[in-house]
């Protein structure tokens, strides 16, 4: 695509001095550094931003900011940067005039520098920066065919509203009047059948103008070239992107769509924007259902419950049972402590007592897959809320499956799932719930494998953390419960990953009616305030010297490695560099033996332990390093300061009594706890106090372990304080960790895509630098 400014009927190219770093052959005109492709684009963005600044502050700020991030740590590399966008603020400051000698006279005009950059600004924004590399005139764009005609409507839209002329040769694309029809009456348990009619200025179109248009993006009907607008596009791009279960009818008739029942909703969307969707009667009734809340049938609870559920668990239990019967799936997640337990135990009673009709035979069992420190929790609730119920704990060597039919639940473990599989996947449950179900969000680990494998009429996901580090999490959670609602792995990868905007609306809009999430925030009434501090300390002298030593080291490794080992090499490499870093930070000993176990931060724990004890409150201490554990444990013992713990070594019927003591107990308790060990599923409402040690970069794995004391049941204020040394790596895990909030709260708080993975280079090189 060649942009050009037209002046008296002939075409001139864009200026050559303003776009003279867009094209990969000027930019060895750039120093060096400046070259590396993330710098490259990052220059761009601010030339882009630099062009509609109205002023010389404005122009000032926007260059301080574009150079505020990682790149541009190094003081060369800002100043070499500040150089090359002062002098590009400069080119576009300047009011050049264009000549043109005609044979009767001369013509002049503006230059308009600002037109050509909002040109180009569409062009960098649709298609990216690396499209400008090789153009043979200034800002010339090579896209490639699929590119183009998947973006092409946008394109014209944009362009169109901005005042530009968009031409095929020499050919302009006129616009029409599109509509679609699509009748999805006929369907069957797991299908529907979309019949489309497709008129363009109210002509229907055949089967080979429908391959045509979405081939290429532009109809030629009558001697005009028809461009077809972006919603139009967008609905076409559905329905052949559907193409692979269809039917042809007669010859040059449009074919019939066979698409996942799950999946008809974003069909329905549609109808906003003038599409006409037919349903049959009874299933209009049960989509509007999943699309509004308010339209759900209320059921009354059943009799066997023993809870009183608070108004938010009741629209939860109803919620559930819809979705049950109409042989859906679920993920409850709710913020940690609201009560997922026991709305799904009201499930489980519903059903039991027919209010809820079964969608399974009679002697299907319910089957509960939890971590292993949650078996107990989970019987003594059942136990407490649902006492009629019999239970069976499936684990142990002499387990067996042969009694599963004598029981209404079977309790089980995700280790045991992943042994067992081969004979739990022959069995047909009837709910199978998944509680923590983060534990199954890698699609390649095998438990996630074997979890996958299970048969159940309904499957039930409960997480307060259904997306942590990446957006894949998210999928393989939904999948489970849900399998075909967002495509197949592929699918879904290549909907995030090529138009990520679209596919996290995508993403958004089939997996809402499916996914209940009520935060603390919503119920504020029902808890008491949550108060969290960060206090910083200070390095002890040599603790500091060690760290900067350290640093010096493990920066230099991070750097090597990343420049001449694979990925997966280099990841793990910079993982034990951020390890030793965090280490010292807690305590020398721990990253250098024989060195000094002097830890400002236990000496400040120990004295704000000894005040709480003599205040009458209970205390949570969370740490990763169940080494550092050991160090606290000799503090407080040294200190006379009582205590329990809990962490991977403790076994599970143990587990269950150090809660219990610690719930029970007359005197102000201290509870040093590993954050993998006890960060979730535990209820331990005694504590008013919590402290995180070791702060790291997942905002979920924290609130987590935070919630353990600030859930349903706690009547007092919860004080929540992290220990954070001054001018470390954990100053900086803490900025990280806001960053990484943004992608939780994208698909959680149904914003925009905040980008997705756990750690990356540039991550690191922030960590290290």
């Amino acid at each position: 695509m060649t942009p050009g400014i037209v002046f008296h009927q002939q075409t001139y190219p864009f200026s050559a001095d303003l776009f003279r770093f867009f094209d990969s052959g000027s930019r060895c005109l750039l120093p060096g550094p400046l070259r590396a492709k993330k710098r490259v684009r990052g220059i761009m963005e601010c030339c882009l931003a630099l062009s509609g600044a109205a002023t010389a502050t404005a122009r000032r700020t926007i260059i301080k900011e574009a150079l505020s991030g990682p790149d541009y740590l190094k003081r060369s590399v800002k100043s070499d940067a500040r150089k090359v966008l002062n002098a590009f603020a400069e080119e576009c400051s300047r009011r050049p005039v264009m000549i043109q000698a005609a044979p009767d006279a001369w013509h002049f005009a503006d230059d308009d520098r600002s037109s050509q950059m909002r040109l180009v600004r569409i062009l960098f924004e649709l298609f990216g920066h690396s499209v400008f590399d090789t153009g043979l005139s200034p800002a010339e764009a090579v896209v490639s065919q699929a590119d183009l005609v998947a973006s092409l409507p946008q394109l014209a839209g944009r362009l169109q509203h901005e005042g530009f002329a968009l031409r095929l040769g020499s050919q302009p694309l006129a616009s029409a009047v599109w509509d679609f029809t699509l009748d999805a009456t006929s369907s069957t348990l797991d299908w529907f059948e979309l019949r489309p009619e497709i008129r363009c200025d109210g002509e229907l179109l055949n089967a080979e103008e429908l391959q045509r248009l979405a081939t290429g993006g532009i109809l030629q009907r009558d001697g005009r070239m028809i461009l077809i607008d972006d919603i139009s596009a967008r609905i076409l791009a559905m329905l052949v992107g559907s193409s692979g279960n269809t039917t042809r009818k007669k010859k040059g008739e449009l074919r019939v769509v066979r698409i996942p029942r799950l999946q008809i909703l974003d069909w329905l969307q549609l109808r906003s924007h003038g599409v006409t969707v037919k349903l049959a009667p009874e299933e209009a009734r049960i989509l509007e259902s999943l699309l509004n809340f308010a339209a759900i049938d209320k059921r009354p609870l059943p009799p066997a419950l023993t809870a009183t559920l608070r108004p938010y668990q009741h629209d939860g239990y109803q919620w559930l049972g819809f979705l049950y019967e109409h042989r859906f799936g679920a993920c409850l997640a709710d913020d940690m402590g609201l009560g997922k337990t026991v709305q799904a135990i009201s499930l489980l009673a519903g059903i039991a007592s027919g209010i809820i009709p079964s969608a399974a035979a009679a002697e299907s069992p319910h089957l509960i897959v939890v971590p292993p420190s949650l078996i107990f929790n989970w019987e003594s609730e059942i136990a407490r809320f649902f006492p009629t119920a019999t239970v069976l704990i499936y684990s142990g060597q002499k387990r067996s499956s042969v009694d599963f039919i004598r029981f209404d639940i079977i309790l089980t473990s995700y280790g045991i799932i992943q042994r067992d599989i081969d004979q739990l996947a022959t069995l047909r449950f009837n709910v199978v719930i998944f509680d923590e179900a983060q534990t199954v969000k890698n699609l390649q680990a095998a438990t996630t494998g074997a979890a996958r494998k299970l048969n159940g009429s309904f499957k039930l996901a409960l997480t307060g953390t259904p997306v942590e580090n990446r957006i894949e999490e998210y999928y393989a959670i939904m999948d489970l419960c849900l399998p075909g609602l967002l495509g197949t792995p592929e699918e879904f990868s290549r909907s995030i990953g090529n138009r990520a905007q679209d596919g996290i609306e995508t993403l958004l809009r089939r997996t809402r009616p499916f996914i209940l999430r009520r935060n603390k925030q919503l119920i504020a009434d029902d808890l008491p305030d949550k108060i969290e501090c960060d206090i910083h300390l200070e390095l002890s002298s040599k603790q500091r010297v060690l760290y900067q030593r350290t640093v010096e080291e493990v920066r230099s490794q991070v750097e090597e490695a990343y420049a001449n080992r694979a990925a997966g090499q280099a990841r793990i490499i910079a993982l034990t560099a951020i390890l030793r870093l965090r280490q010292i930070c807690l305590a020398p000993s721990l990253a250098l033996p024989g060195a000094s176990d002097v830890s400002p931060k236990l000496e400040f724990l120990v004295e704000q332990l000894q005040e709480l004890h003599d205040e009458g409150h209970s205390v949570l201490v969370f740490s990763q390093f169940t080494s550092y554990l050991d160090i606290v444990e000799a503090g407080l013992t040294h200190h006379k300061l009582a205590y329990l713990r809990l962490d991977g070594s403790t076994p599970v019927p143990q587990r269950k009594a150090l809660v219990q003591n610690f719930q029970s107990s007359k005197e102000p308790a201290v509870f040093l706890i590993s954050l993998k060990a006890g960060g979730k599923g535990l209820n331990l409402t005694r504590a008013t106090y919590v402290y995180h040690l070791d702060p790291w970069w997942n905002p979920a794995v924290e609130n987590q372990a935070s919630d353990r004391a600030h859930r349903i049941g706690q009547t007092r204020q919860v004080t929540i304080t992290r220990l954070i040394m001054r001018h470390t790596i954990e100053e900086k895990m803490m900025v990280l960790k806001e960053q990484k909030l943004k992608l939780y709260k994208a698909i959680l708080d149904e914003g925009s895509a905040g980008g997705g993975a756990s750690l990356s280079r540039e991550d690191f090189d922030f960590l290290l630098g």
